[in-house]
This record gives C-alpha cells, structure tokens and sequence, in this order.
C-alpha cells in the first residue's frame, strides 16, 4: 500500500521489490497524497482509540453519559467510513468543474451496471481460434488445481489469525468458497477466496458474524448501479491509510515468544513462512511453509519414542519394548530396526512388546511384523503382543503373523513358562532368587543401559532398562 499511500507509480510487486520501486521513485512522490494518506493514518489511530472514552463508573452513569458512551464507540467503529468520506468530501471541494489535474490521485471510473449472468463458457475465440475446455485446461497447467489449494489454505490461515482461539470449521469454509466459485462462474466474478486486508479493515470496523456479508454485498450492488460516478472522487492514498492502520495491529510479536516458550522448533515453519510471504509471495510462502510443516510431522511419527526393559522375576525373563505411538508406516522402519538391535543383545529371550499406545496401523505395519517376527524366530526369539487393540489385532491377524497374545487378566509368568517350553523355542535359565540384578554391557552405541537397583528386602522384582537413543533431541 505505500505506493498508493506516497501517490506513486511502478509495476514491481512483493514486499522487496515494492521498496526498491519506492526508494528509486521516492522522487516522485506527490505532496498532497502523502500529506493526505499520513493525515488519514492518524486520525484513523486517534479515533481507533476513542471507544476507550468512558464517563462515569459502571453503574452509575447518568442518560447524557451513556450516550456520550455510545457516540464515542459508534464514532470509533465508523472510522473507516468517516474518513474515505471525509477525503471524498475534500477531494471533490478541490476540484475544479472541468479541470483533469486532480490535487490527490483519485478512484477514477469504475463501470457500472450487472454483468450478464450465463452459463460460463466452456471455450473461447482469441486471435482468430477457438480453444476447447481442455485446451483451456492444458494453458492453465498446475494453476488448476494450485489456485484452489492456495484459496483454500488462504482462507483459513486468515479465519484462523482472527478467530482469537475459537474453533474453526475448515469444512464449512471449503463448501462456502466452492459454492461461491460455482455461482460467481455464471456471473463472470473474478475467483472467490479471502482476502487479508479487505478482512482486517471489516474486523476493525466492528464486524463479528457473516451477516456483515449482506451488508457488503448491498454496498457493492449500490455502488455498481448508482454510487459509481461518487466513488470517483475516493483518493488512493486514503483507502491506502484505511488497509495500513488496519493490518498494523495484525502483528502478534507476543505470538513469537509464546512459541519460543513452548516448544522453539516450531519457529523453523514460522520463520519460512514469514521470510517467504514478505520476500516472494503469499501463496509460494504459505505452500512451502505448509510443506516444512507436515516433513516435521512427518518425522515425528518416523522416530517413536521406544522404551526397552529387561524384565527379570524369580522364574523367567524377558524384553519388554513399549512404543509410545502407533506404528504406520513412516516409523516402521526404525521400530523393526531398535527391536533387532535390542534382541540382538539377548539371545534367545522372549520379546513381549506393549500395544498400548498403538492405535493405528497399516499394511506396512502387518508387513513389517510379519518379517521381524521371523527374523525373531529364525534368532530363537519369540514374540509375545500385550494390550493390543482389536482394530490393530485385525490387521496383524489377517496378514498371518505368528505371535502370542497375552490377554487381559491372564498370568503374565504362567504365559512366558508355557512358551519357553515348547519344541523350537530355547528355554529360558531361571534365576536364583539371591542373586542381584546384573546388567549386561553393550559396545552398540545406539543403546544405553541403566540398571534400577532394589533392596535386598524389597519384594519387587528388580528391572534392567535399556531405553532407546538415536540423538535426536
């Protein structure tokens, strides 16, 4: 907006190239614009302020207070109107019947009158040949299905910059752009998606609810059939000042430091984005910054957080492993490889993993179990599933995965004797109830070992861990 604002002229767009535009036509700024679009900024600042006017203490304010009250806050939220038509005002008193140099630089014409409504046209006439629906097609490339993207993610990025932490319908915002792209079509409308500034400036002038809407769909239909020769005299530089004071106080610096806070590397998809709207677009920004996003995600679920016991009791012992997430397929991989590495260092002892925190899987995760647990076996392991939920028990059921389930209210200990007694499993040694825990050393340098150490007059039955670290923080 600072070139409307400083009444300038240039073709450069984006944030960067806007100011070097300036900068190097700085020259050409007209006075009167700039006295008028500064001007406009402080009134608008000043008037924003005004509804914080209150006479009286709550309660006891008298008629003429509470309307003094009133006027301040109806005077406050006008102020948007107030001041374009204040400067139409004065851009019409200064121009002379019949004079073509205006003092500010103005709307000008804007054609009035309905388009035509028809069914869009499914093919057009340029330069003597006609180009069929695909040919349009083939022209736009990715823009077909890009813009949609961007109009979609644009708008709820702004819904939710505004909602103050209420809940967002993504679903009802999508059905609302799709519906109003299909019946714009048959009125030639430009494409329909939302729009920061135009938001900002209905946010600050008091709207709360969609039926703001019917109040700017009444204007538009006013201004394209009878106020179109009085918006002739709106100056640039004041719609310019309206949108700038508006979307100021969008900056939520306090939001940066919440963020570095709680959790600092969310601040990498934050400061892409950022960097990327200011410096080169809003759409590439918001796609790339949406695409850093969701590879954090991503790799969030590739790398679960695996917890690995040695569990010894009087009689038996095993390996108990314990994902603290579901295991889809992007974190397969690095289970099945921390499930070797740690059996690895046990031979023959029974793996019994806990399905706990394992609500979902997938194909893969079938495929992977199937393979583990053979390589398990063909290693004398046996594996045993804990608190598996049906839903995942399904999936590794029908993909023919040779396990045991351990079930709820069953003896943990009479399930280990039972499977370490049978043909092809290696049995395991008892322990000697008087002998301490001891845990075994390992050159891997992926896995750490800890030993918890009990009393000798305590009853629980001590535990080795060895808990799982790949680095990462």
């Amino acid at each position: 907006q600072i070139e409307a604002l400083l009444g300038l002229k240039f073709d450069d767009e984006g944030f960067l190239n806007t100011w070097i535009a300036v900068f190097e036509h700085i020259e050409e700024t007209k006075k009167w614009d700039a006295v008028l679009g500064l001007s406009s900024i402080a009134i608008l600042l000043l008037l924003r302020i005004l509804d914080q006017v209150k006479l009286g203490k709550e309660g006891e304010r008298k008629r003429w207070q509470n309307w003094v009250n009133s006027t301040c806050w109806l005077i406050s939220v006008s102020r948007n109107a107030i001041v374009i038509i204040a400067a139409s005002i004065l851009a019409y008193a200064l121009t002379e019947p019949g004079q073509k140099n205006f003092p500010f630089t103005l709307t000008g014409d804007i054609p009035s009158g309905f388009p035509p409504f028809r069914a869009p046209p499914f093919s057009l006439e340029a330069d003597g040949k006609t180009y069929s629906f695909l040919d349009i097609c083939k022209n736009l490339g990715s823009s077909l299905y890009i813009s949609p993207l961007v109009a979609v993610i644009e708008s709820i990025a702004i819904a939710k910059s505004l909602s103050k932490g209420s809940r967002i319908d993504v679903s009802q915002e999508m059905i609302a752009i799709g519906t109003s792209n299909i019946l714009g079509s048959f009125a030639s409308s430009y494409p329909v998606t939302g729009a920061f500034s135009r938001t900002v400036v209905n946010a600050s002038s008091g709207v709360r609810t969609p039926f703001g809407g019917l109040y700017t769909g009444a204007l538009v239909l006013l201004a394209i059939t009878v106020l179109t020769p009085y918006f002739f005299y709106i100056p640039k530089s004041c719609l310019a000042a309206v949108i700038i004071s508006a979307v100021i106080f969008m900056v939520e610096v306090s939001l940066v430091k919440m963020v570095w806070k709680s959790k600092r590397i969310d601040l990498v998809p934050f400061g892409v984005t950022f960097v990327l709207c200011v410096f080169v677009g809003l759409s590439q920004g918001i796609l790339i910054g949406a695409a850093i996003n969701l590879g954090m995600l991503l790799y969030s679920t590739a790398r679960p957080r695996i917890k690995i016991h040695k569990v010894k009791n009087p009689t038996t012992e095993y390996l108990l492993i314990v994902p603290d997430r579901s295991l889809v397929f992007t974190a397969m991989e690095y289970f099945m490889s921390s499930v070797r590495k740690a059996s690895a260092l046990y031979p023959g002892i029974i793996v019994v993993i806990d399905m706990s925190h394992v609500s979902a899987a997938d194909f893969t995760t079938a495929y992977g179990f199937d393979n583990m647990i053979k390589r398990l076996q063909k290693h004398g392991h046996k594996l045993i599933l804990t608190r598996i939920k049906p839903e995942v028990f399904l999936i590794l059921s029908r993909m023919g995965c040779d396990f045991h389930i351990h079930k709820e209210g069953e003896d943990m200990e009479i399930l280990l004797k039972g499977i370490s007694n049978q043909d092809g499993c290696m049995s395991v040694n008892p322990l000697p109830n008087d002998d301490p825990p001891v845990a075994e050393q390992t050159s891997l340098q992926s896995i750490s070992s800890s030993v918890e150490r009990k009393s000798q007059t305590d009853q629980v039955a001590p535990i080795a861990r060895v808990d799982i670290d790949d680095g990462t923080p």
